[in-house]
């Protein structure tokens, strides 16, 4: 800090003011009168970087600790440990909180909150149990079958993941569809071996060459977790494979259904920044209001009536007035004159003639007459 610095403090700091600037104060030297500017390519001295010394923490409390004795009582109760307050909402009466600085803001004269004193709990009294609380699960835990101190195979995890949802990309959450889980050895699919029968979690041993492509793309999100998320995942053993959602698509028969991105854009993370997605009941409970963006009755309002673990049952809001407004308006387009309309090469084949003679006849047809340009054109679009 500067010399002239002394001067900013108020005067609710004029016990330590002069250690700033006295010749005698013992920590003068945290306050030089000349110093470097490092402007690292900038041009204003208000740019540059000063280079005062590093602050002695032992010494500047040592010094400040010989000026204590000139503290106010009002000043060593304001540097002491107060009682915790707690504030309240309070939706009966309003009540006038006063200001603390008149001069300066006004008081609040609608004040619904109320003001306790809270006590911060303590230990006193209760035993402290070292270790895990029961039931804690370590490392990858799906569906509460790892034990603790026991890791799930990756067999295990391939079988309780793989074409599941999940939420990759964080701390910005994005959906995707886990195709595959792969560790330094195999890479686990879930394939369909026999026709008419359930999927199976099938190895596929890597090649040489692709080990050694696995370990170093390991390692590379492993740095880039760390530099990039502050996150430090440790080793990292499995890695996740997932597809992107990339938006909502129409079926033939009207229903939305998610569209995923392809192969060549899936995406491996790793397991530790991989979140389940939650289950459908969690994400829509009964009696949630919701828009309903079926093909028969697209934005209509709904709400949820029951859950499965791949569907919503939903109730649709359907009021009278709506049929009897969309009767109205069918009456109203049918009472409309039918009017025939020719798309222009057939109305130039009507009249014998070419459809670029015509289009330039409905346009602008520009001819010239006296040494000037006529607009003989109709200006009609086609």
């Amino acid at each position: 800090m500067n010399h002239e610095a002394y001067k900013l403090p108020p005067l609710g700091w004029a016990w330590i003011r002069d250690l700033m600037h006295d010749p005698n104060s013992p920590i003068l030297d945290f306050y030089p009168l000349e110093f470097e500017q490092d402007f690292n390519g900038k041009k204003q001295d208000w740019e540059a970087i000063i280079k005062i010394p590093f602050i002695d923490e032992q010494r500047l409390l040592q010094a400040m600790k010989s000026r204590e004795h000139r503290l106010t009582p009002e000043e060593c109760c304001r540097n002491g440990f107060g009682t915790s307050t707690k504030f309240i909402f309070s939706p009966g009466e309003s009540t006038v909180y006063p200001s603390l600085l008149p001069d300066f803001f006004l008081p609040i004269y609608c004040c619904t909150c109320k003001m306790e004193f809270f006590d911060l709990p303590t230990l006193d009294g209760l035993h402290l149990v070292p270790g895990l609380c029961l039931g804690v699960c370590l490392g990858v835990c799906l569906s509460a079958k790892a034990l603790a101190g026991f890791p799930l195979w990756v067999e295990d995890i391939a079988q309780e993941m793989v074409g599941k949802r999940t939420f990759i990309g964080w701390p910005f959450l994005q959906e995707g569809l886990v195709t595959a889980v792969s560790d330094s050895l195999f890479k686990y699919e879930k394939l369909v071996l026999v026709p008419g029968t359930l999927a199976k979690v099938v190895s596929n041993a890597y090649s040489h060459q692709s080990l050694s492509h696995w370990k170093g793309k390991a390692e590379w999100i492993e740095i880039l977790y760390s530099k990039r998320c502050g996150v430090i995942t440790d080793d990292l053993d499995v890695l996740v494979h997932v597809r992107p959602l990339q938006g909502l698509k129409r079926l033939e028969s009207g229903a939305l259904v998610k569209n995923y991105k392809g192969p060549e854009k899936e995406l491996e993370p790793a397991i530790q920044m991989v979140l389940d997605a939650p289950p459908l009941s969690e994400e829509f409970p009964d009696g949630t209001n919701i828009f309903f963006l079926g093909k028969h009755a697209y934005g209509v309002a709904a709400q949820v009536s029951s859950t499965t673990d791949s569907a919503l049952s939903v109730v649709l809001a359907f009021f009278v007035s709506d049929k009897m407004e969309n009767n109205k308006f069918k009456i109203i387009v049918d009472s409309r004159v039918s009017q025939h309309y020719l798309p222009s090469f057939k109305a130039a084949s009507t009249i014998g003639m070419s459809p670029r003679a015509l289009s330039k006849i409905m346009s602008s047809f520009m001819v010239p007459s006296d040494h000037q340009k006529n607009n003989l054109g109709l200006s009609v679009s086609l």
